[in-house]
């Protein structure tokens, strides 16, 4: 029987399949310039970020509220005398007054002084969500740009099926080919269908991310994204550690809260003391309006007997400025710990790469294709072949997943130096280690 297609056109067609790139041509590779581009818009429509900024205004305009001077207290009042009593147009019958809190404890500024400190951590809070906003965009461009791979993997397989099906079917038909030959790739087809199939839903799924970052229309308007060539080695050294040390966002929140926690406990410690308060009192009569008597006052709170309770709030804000502190110094010991194995995981996810790109897949190529040859005159196994082109497509999934980790691990590097912008990370010369083939 004669073929339905020549078979050496069908070998021709197989092997450009196996030669043919999963990216499409207009794809955009994955860049720290897509980044910043992509992350310039979150700065006024996150409505998260929004929210911190809001936060941040009302913190500053709570600051500014503070009053030093209390408002003055104004009283009137009028007295009626009796048959017994002193006379009116001597005493008077007119009581007029005015006392002012003074501000000599320093309870004012002290309250001013944790106002200011709020307003500062509620902008350090907006600042650390920025760079961490940056940090979810990069990883959801990554998961976008994986997914996009993983799709053009799956359906690139499936046409190399479709096509190795064609010439199954044809040398079964004329008698040279088993059975067992079409039922294999029968039952591939099927897998690969079904993880065209998911591969479509992964995607939709990290697009779904991308509009929750961006909005609709910039998740819609992105192309498809390629995945980043693999960055060169850098070692670990405590000059990572330095930076991160200095800048990691968490960290700087903690130190914020530390700082206003040491702030409020002078607040609680002056709020044991007196309150002072000058007064001026006056009688006057309501015959004449003339003035009768007149006095100043000087009034003072008697704290002494309340002297529990005020130790109590004292001791409350002592505890939580040790719990910060605490707090503080395991993050940093968490930090440095994180910047080590952040370093490690770049690595090791650019090793990976590299054996994949430069050593496997072309040993798998090029076996693939000797293979393919050797079958189609007769003389290989399908089970070879096909075993090989599952060595293939679990390669090329390794490798874009290696690619996506380092690219995460980056980011993650970049939030742990507090850099908002990707394209300043740049390693010391002295932290970049001689690149490895």
């Amino acid at each position: 029987m004669k073929n339905s297609l020549p078979r050496v056109a069908v070998v021709a067609a197989v092997v450009a399949v196996l030669s043919a790139g999963s990216i499409p041509a207009d794809a955009e590779p994955l860049s720290p310039a897509l980044v910043t581009r992509l992350a310039e818009p979150l700065r006024t429509g996150h409505p998260g970020l929004r929210a911190l900024a809001r936060h941040s205004d009302a913190a500053q305009s709570a600051a500014a509220s503070v009053r030093i001077w209390a408002d003055p207290t104004l009283k009137a009042g009028g007295a009626a005398m009796g048959s017994r009593g002193p006379m009116a147009t001597q005493d008077g019958d007119l009581v007029l007054g005015l006392s002012q809190d003074l501000p000599w404890m320093g309870k004012e500024t002290a309250r001013r002084s944790v106002a200011r400190e709020e307003a500062r951590s509620a902008q350090v809070m907006e600042e650390a969500r920025w760079i961490e906003l940056r940090r979810d965009l990069s990883a959801a461009l990554a998961n976008a740009a994986l997914s996009d791979r993983l799709l053009g993997l799956a359906k690139d397989e499936a046409a190399w099926l479709r096509r190795m099906e064609e010439e199954a079917a044809s040398r079964h038909a004329s008698g040279t080919g088993e059975a067992v030959a079409l039922l294999r790739i029968a039952n591939e087809r099927s897998r690969a269908a079904l993880s065209v199939t998911n591969g479509e839903g992964f995607r939709l799924d990290a697009r779904a991310t991308l509009e929750r970052l961006l909005g609709r229309p910039a998740a819609e308007g992105l192309p498809t994204l390629e995945l980043p060539p693999p960055l060169s080695e850098i070692r670990f050294a405590p000059e990572l550690v330095a930076v991160a040390m200095n800048a990691e966002p968490r960290l700087r929140r903690a130190r914020r809260r530390t700082k206003e926690a040491a702030v409020r406990i002078e607040s609680a410690r002056r709020a044991g003391r007196p309150d002072l308060s000058l007064g001026v009192d006056s009688r006057q009569y309501s015959g004449d309006a003339g003035l009768r008597e007149a006095m100043v006052t000087l009034s003072m709170s008697l704290p002494w007997f309340n002297r529990s309770r005020y130790r109590g709030e004292l001791d409350r804000e002592r505890f939580s400025a040790e719990a910060a502190r605490l707090e503080q110094v395991d993050l940093e010991t968490e930090v440095a710990a994180e910047v080590h194995h952040l370093v490690t995981a770049i690595n090791s996810a650019g090793r990976e790469q590299r054996l994949h790109r430069e050593t496997l897949l072309p040993r798998i190529r090029a076996a693939l294709e000797i293979e393919l040859g050797r079958w189609s005159t007769g003389r290989g196994e399908f089970r070879d072949l096909l075993d090989l082109h599952r060595m293939q497509v679990d390669a090329e999934v390794r490798l874009a997943r290696a690619a996506a980790e380092q690219w995460n691990a980056i980011g993650e590097l970049l939030l742990c130096c507090g850099l908002d912008d990707l394209e300043a990370f740049v390693v010391p010369a002295p932290l970049a280690a001689s690149a490895k083939p």
